[in-house]
């Protein structure tokens, strides 16, 4: 007897704490999660700059949750400054040499306006001088 009232209570105290586990899981514990060492799953992405540069500051940490958008990374200005300065002087140079083009492209539209009067000049005296030779040819004839 004794020993049922001993198996009775060993197994009463595993259907109370089987209860209370229930209970503090059905209130409590499927709404709440913990862990010692976890690891979450996420989008990982590649980031490569747009531009060369030297890194003055890095704004996000690695496996940092960032939005688009955001800074990641603050370079140098001077190097852009630098490129910038570059660009113009290169635009510089190609309107000089536009300008230069136009100014031959002129000099040469005045010497082909020049060559087209002398071509008209020269047909207009090779008219002349045909007109001469027929007139000294009728006049040769009528004699």
């Amino acid at each position: 007897m004794k020993r049922r009232l001993l198996l009775i209570g060993v197994l009463s105290v595993f259907i109370l704490a089987g209860a209370g586990f229930t209970l503090w899981w059905l209130l409590h514990g499927q709404y709440h999660e913990t862990t010692d060492d976890a690891y979450v799953s996420g989008n990982l992405v590649q980031i490569t700059p747009q531009v060369a540069g030297t890194v003055l500051a890095i704004r996000a940490d690695d496996t940092d949750y960032v939005k688009s958008g955001s800074t990641l990374v603050e370079l140098d200005k001077a190097d852009a400054q630098t490129g910038l300065a570059q660009a113009e002087a290169q635009l510089a140079k190609t309107v000089r040499s536009v300008r230069t083009l136009r100014a031959t492209s002129t000099e040469a539209e005045a010497n082909v306006a020049l060559r087209r009067a002398d071509l008209r000049k020269a047909e207009q005296d090779l008219a002349r001088r045909r007109g001469v030779d027929e007139r000294s040819v009728r006049g040769r004839g009528r004699r």
